[in-house]
């Protein structure tokens, strides 16, 4: 976590969808990186943007 000059803390990520899902899909890197100690989650996105799954991994 970063600090800011106001005193609250923010955490860094950054979110991304896998190039080819053949073999896993977001959910099941999310679940295989876990016991890894990754905080890598999946999520699926709103009705208007089905079919999208995204990856967030976050840096603590």
């Amino acid at each position: 976590m970063q600090r800011q000059h106001d005193g609250a803390q923010r955490r860094f990520g950054e979110a991304f969808s896998l190039k080819d899902n053949s073999c896993h899909d977001e959910f099941e890197i999310s679940d295989i990186l876990r016991p890894l100690g990754w905080t890598v989650l999946a999520y699926s996105t709103p009705p208007d943007a089905q079919g999208v799954t995204v990856l967030r991994r976050v840096k603590c």
